[in-house]
């Protein structure tokens, strides 16, 4: 299936006889990387279509350059694939931390009315007030949230900590004047 979509022939085309010449040492470089054998398998085949733009490049017969070719290319496709687990793991748990061992969310918004919390949020600085609601009022992940403002889910998270610190203070400063 996979040669299929690289090249339309039938039988030993290219792509095949260079998918089986450089599959073993990719899969190698690959599983190195992802310790996973499922995760370096999808690697090789992600490498091997990347590579399909360049077939009217490679020399079959230069086995050293091709081969270097395709670990580059494999060696590349795999640390992605393991960055992208790797960042998505953090901010899945990242997204069960509490935000304070002092005060945990729950009690704050069981302590204050839905209208007062939202008049509190809306003072905050907006690039805050937005992350806060798109998280807790509409359910976006981190990550939803880095994709529809266009910045790195590292940034949401950083604001949603710094919004939660504000609001906690911005309620004390209420039950202070309040009681």
């Amino acid at each position: 299936m996979l040669f299929t979509l690289m090249n339309n022939e039938s039988g030993d085309s290219k792509p095949e006889r260079l998918y089986k010449k450089y599959r073993d040492i990719m899969f190698y470089t690959a599983n190195n990387i992802l310790n996973d054998e499922f995760l370096a398998e999808d690697a090789v085949h992600q490498a091997f279509i990347q590579s399909h733009k360049y077939l009217n490049k490679i020399d079959e017969n230069n086995c050293r350059k091709t081969r270097s070719f395709f670990v580059i290319i494999c060696k590349n496709v795999s640390i992605n694939i393991y960055n992208q687990r790797k960042n998505k793991a953090e901010y899945e748990l990242n997204e069960y931390i509490m935000p304070s061992a002092e005060v945990p969310e729950e009690i704050i918004i069981n302590n204050e009315s839905i209208e007062k919390l939202t008049s509190i949020i809306e003072k905050l600085n907006p690039i805050y007030s937005e992350v806060i609601f798109l998280k807790y009022d509409q359910d976006f992940s981190v990550n939803e949230i880095a994709e529809m403002k266009n910045i790195k889910p590292d940034t949401v998270q950083k604001r949603i900590e710094r919004a939660r610190k504000h609001l906690l203070i911005l309620l004390s400063k209420e039950e202070k004047q309040n009681g």
